[in-house]
């Protein structure tokens, strides 16, 4: 791509800033800000674990790595509870599937989606104690000017494929609509790791060198794993649970 210094020759300030002047640029990109996820708090309502009696089925999402994280939610009418949200032992794998499944036994879990590209052998594990109940995650490497932007299930693979930035701009769209409502969650250690992670991702704009056309991507400018649990748990809410109607979103992390 040509260098212009001209910064009025860019259509956005990000490519001036990246092509021209070497440096990232976040600036009014990021996708969540600190208030637009306080604005979700119900202060009168406490965290809690466990499933809602009566209620609808149970879904999660793991993120799993070196330190994994799961986030469990439960169907209830036209709202989805997010009735949970753990960080997993770290460096040890065995012990991240045995607390995985006795999350699953003791909320009855009917859908998990987890990360493919880090927990392949953890997510076969899950599937043979748990069959039927486990699908594998994946962001697949799509072309650039790709239209593909539903998810894609695999039930008879046990997996799902979905378009990495599209799904995660709808996630993140479900707090600035106020789709999400947050316990009062600033009192629990968990809340400023969940905060951190909410807002570690930004909006990049690319030219493609050959087309000119501009490309949207996410990129994180700091750990981003919950981020990720609750897009797998995203996903598995609006492709196996959500109703038709209106979404309304209540987390409750403990």
């Amino acid at each position: 791509m040509r260098k212009i210094e001209d910064p009025q020759a860019y259509p956005f300030k990000q490519l001036f800033w990246n092509y021209v002047l070497g440096l990232p640029f976040a600036g009014d990109n990021i996708l969540l800000t600190k208030a637009i996820i306080e604005a979700c708090i119900d202060s009168t309502r406490e965290p809690r674990q466990g499933k809602v009696p009566g209620a609808g089925a149970v879904a999660a999402g793991v993120d799993w790595g070196d330190v994994s994280w799961i986030v469990i939610g439960q169907e209830f009418g036209k709202k989805l509870l997010v009735l949970y949200a753990e960080r997993l032992a770290q460096d040890d794998p065995d012990a991240q599937v045995r607390r995985v499944a006795e999350l699953v036994r003791l909320f009855d879990i009917r859908y998990l989606v987890a990360d493919a590209g880090y927990g392949k052998d953890r997510n076969s594990a899950l599937l043979k104690a748990f069959p039927g109940r486990v699908w594998s995650c994946w962001y697949p490497v799509m072309e650039k000017t790709s239209k593909v932007f539903e998810p894609q299930w695999q039930d008879q693979e046990h997996k799902v494929t979905v378009d990495r930035t599209t799904s995660l701009k709808l996630a993140a769209r479900s707090f600035r609509e106020h789709e999400v409502v947050l316990c009062d969650l600033r009192r629990l250690e968990i809340w400023r790791t969940f905060l951190s992670h909410l807002t570690n991702l930004a909006a990049s704009k690319e030219q493609d060198d050959e087309t000119g056309e501009i490309i949207e991507t996410i990129k994180p400018t700091g750990p981003d794993h919950l981020v990720h649990a609750y897009n797998y748990l995203w996903t598995a809410f609006t492709g196996k649970l959500l109703r038709p109607g209106g979404r309304t979103f209540i987390f409750f992390l403990g």
